[in-house]
């Protein structure tokens, strides 16, 4: 039995019947306006792939939380990357 759970743009898929035993026990499709971010199609039909479902909707509401507050320090210190590895043309030894 799937669940899905559908919003304007997001579409949650979750696979209640094939539960793994195992730290991802469902098999979840993942869609932002029919673009697929998480699963897999397989012969033409959409399959989900193994994912833990509590730790993905912790995913994205720490997501959320980020683009939110983009000014907050530890969000700064969380996704802050080195300006020199951006830089393109740089050679690198």
């Amino acid at each position: 039995m799937w669940v899905t759970l559908k919003g304007k743009h997001l579409t949650v898929n979750i696979d209640l019947e094939r539960y793994i035993s195992t730290p991802y026990p469902f098999f979840l499709i993942f869609m932002i306006d029919e673009h697929l971010l998480l699963g897999a199609c397989w012969e033409g039909e959409f399959e989900g792939a193994n994912a833990d479902v509590y730790g993905f909707f912790e995913s994205l509401l720490t997501a959320c939380y980020y683009f939110l507050q983009p000014e907050h320090p530890h969000v700064q210190e969380i996704t802050k990357y080195d300006q020199g590895e951006a830089t393109p043309g740089r050679v690198q030894n």
